[in-house]
């Protein structure tokens, strides 16, 4: 059904009322602390796999809501159900959500802390392994943290104050976790140990100007299914360059200063919205660089800018 009129309204309805119910949310918790700094754990892979199951998760929106970049952005040391998730034969480890889901949040809020209350850099559901090459743990860790993560709470640790396990502790994460892995706990206690030592050049990495920006449409990801993997293609062939990259949006570009970038990319980028051309247009107008592939802005509708 993605691709169809059908599929797009259902998309941004969802998109609309999860926005709606976390702006209400705010506002009561304002209403008895009015200085709260609003703060949700999102999962950004819904963002960077471009979850076809119209979970309503606006990454962008949700952020630009929050005074705080809350997430759970995750690593893949393996992958244990069946079949390949498509690294393993170039890579190391999974980095696809850990890198496109910091340069991202930094793209929206550049100045706002990355809290990652549920960081599965080390496990998930289905990245585990008990004899996880403890360099992983350094390799994995310096990356989040250089690209933005400024506070992180490692999943996953289920024991008391006093070291006994908690009641509910009897779970599928718990088996094969950091909990039963001395080297590589001890290996993330060094790091962390590393990281706060040099926390003023990792600060400066963090707010390095990102002068190459990606253009990311709503409307396409909506539309197709393969959006993300078009443009993690393109993220992949640059990333490597030594230059940060970031995103752009129809709301970045009109929000926030064309200076704080050199050039807009948009490539594999077909549908959009008129407000979305609009605010590419008015930027190139003003004397921006937008470089665009053969394919991208053909479809425009106007009846989709009042869905998003």
């Amino acid at each position: 059904m993605q691709g169809t009129p059908q599929w797009y309204d259902w998309s941004t309805f969802n998109n609309a009322r999860v926005l709606e119910w976390f702006t209400w949310m705010k506002s009561e918790i304002r209403k008895y602390d009015p200085k709260a700094k609003a703060q949700l754990k999102i999962m950004p892979s819904f963002f960077t796999d471009n979850d076809p199951a119209s979970t309503g998760i606006d990454l962008e929106a949700l952020t630009e809501l929050s005074e705080i970049n809350g997430n759970d952005i995750a690593a893949h040391y393996n992958y244990t159900r069946k079949g390949k998730m498509g690294w393993e034969d170039k890579y190391a480890f999974g980095w696809r959500e850990l890198f496109l889901g910091y340069d991202f949040l930094k793209s929206v809020k550049p100045n706002q802390i990355n809290f990652n209350s549920e960081s599965h850099l080390l496990s998930t559901s289905h990245t585990r392994d008990l004899h996880m090459n403890p360099k992983y743990v350094r390799a994995v860790y310096w990356a989040a943290t250089t690209l933005g993560m400024n506070a992180s709470q490692t999943w996953y640790w289920p024991r008391k104050a006093d070291g006994s396990l908690k009641e509910n502790f009897k779970d599928n994460a718990y088996g094969g976790s950091n909990n039963q892995q001395p080297r590589v706990t001890n290996e993330l206690h060094s790091t962390l140990m590393d990281l706060n030592s040099y926390s003023e050049e990792i600060t400066a990495m963090q707010h390095q100007r990102k002068p190459i920006r990606i253009f990311y449409s709503k409307t396409s990801a909506h539309n197709k299914g393969a959006y993300m993997d078009d443009l993690f293609k393109l993220y992949e062939s640059l990333h490597f360059e030594g230059i940060p990259l970031g995103f752009a949006t129809k709301n970045i570009i009109h929000k926030q200063e064309a200076s704080n970038w050199d050039v807009i990319l948009v490539q594999k980028t077909k549908q959009v919205t008129l407000r979305e051309f609009e605010e590419l247009q008015s930027y190139l107008d003003n004397g921006g660089i937008v470089i665009m592939d053969n394919e991208s802005l053909k479809l425009m509708n106007t009846e989709w800018d009042c869905q998003i």
